[in-house]
């Protein structure tokens, strides 16, 4: 019990701070107190409370620089408490990206994204289905025809949200969106490598609104994969991948040739025969 309680402690304080200009400190001398941490943590009659203060005591020493405290603030994470407690709808998931957007700066496309989804769902064209696996949304429309078209997200979509939390589950509704928006000007077609970099942009815009360090999906992954290896449900391994897709977005950074190689391995080329007469993408 009193190991667990250690680490426990050690990754507590290792995941709550992180640094601006931070300057690695003596690794020699930050070695020795963890031994001694350690240590002392082990022997017996050493109350939970003088483990909890040692951790304490070494986290500080961690985000010290030459006797200084330097700035930090905490992770971006969503506690367990904050998540939902069943799986998502349609409707809650833009509710709740909604109240997200409401206190930041959307940047123009993403927020036309977002106007279409409500739009979107509103008349009905927009639900959960069951798709091949790889397949996290799909928008359906008529070539040459700007009648609107229908969208389909993951039937497991629901389900990522209560392990992740729903502004992160949106992810996929702007992406699809997007293809809709830019359907009704006129402008999604023949060019699938184009269509396709908007649409990972637009994601990648959302993705730097509801997460701007990367923190929690790197939070989350790590969770995943814990879970994952812990219990064998296929849930955990789906929003796992979930993830992955969702870090190598972030990756970019927005950078087009980066967003380009993105969409290039997902096997999207301009001469895709597969677009032609009712589409998907």
């Amino acid at each position: 019990m009193k190991s667990r309680l250690l680490w426990t402690a050690l990754l507590l304080c290792g995941l709550s701070s992180r640094s601006w200009g931070f300057s690695v400190p003596n690794l020699a001398y930050l070695s020795d107190a963890l031994t001694r941490f350690q240590t002392m943590a082990t022997q017996i009659g050493v109350s939970d409370a003088q483990i909890h203060l040692g951790a304490y005591n070494l986290s500080q020493l961690m985000t010290t620089v030459h006797g200084k405290a330097i700035a930090i603030r905490n992770w971006d994470i969503v506690h367990s408490s904050e998540l939902p407690e069943t799986p998502a709808t349609v409707e809650r998931l833009q509710e709740s990206a909604e109240k997200k957007a409401s206190r930041m700066k959307v940047p123009p496309p993403t927020r036309r994204a977002m106007i279409r989804a409500s739009l979107m769902n509103r008349a009905g064209l927009m639900g959960f289905a069951d798709l091949p696996k790889h397949v996290l949304g799909l928008y359906q429309y008529w070539k040459k025809n700007l009648r609107l078209g229908f969208i389909k997200l993951h039937k497991d979509l629901p389900f990522f949200a209560l392990l992740v939390g729903d502004d992160l589950a949106y992810d996929p509704v702007i992406h699809e969106n997007t293809h809709a928006e830019n359907h009704q000007e006129g402008d999604l077609g023949e060019e699938s490598i184009k269509d396709e970099m908007k649409a990972f942009h637009n994601e990648q815009q959302w993705l730097k609104i509801v997460d701007p360090y990367g923190e929690r999906v790197c939070f989350l992954r790590a969770k995943l994969m814990n879970l994952s290896q812990r219990y064998h449900f296929p849930i955990f391994n789906r929003t796992l991948t979930f993830l992955e897709h969702l870090a190598e977005i972030q990756a970019t950074g927005g950078d087009e040739e980066k967003l380009r190689q993105v969409v290039l391995s997902r096997g999207y080329r301009n001469d895709d025969h597969e677009r032609r007469g009712p589409m998907s993408s």
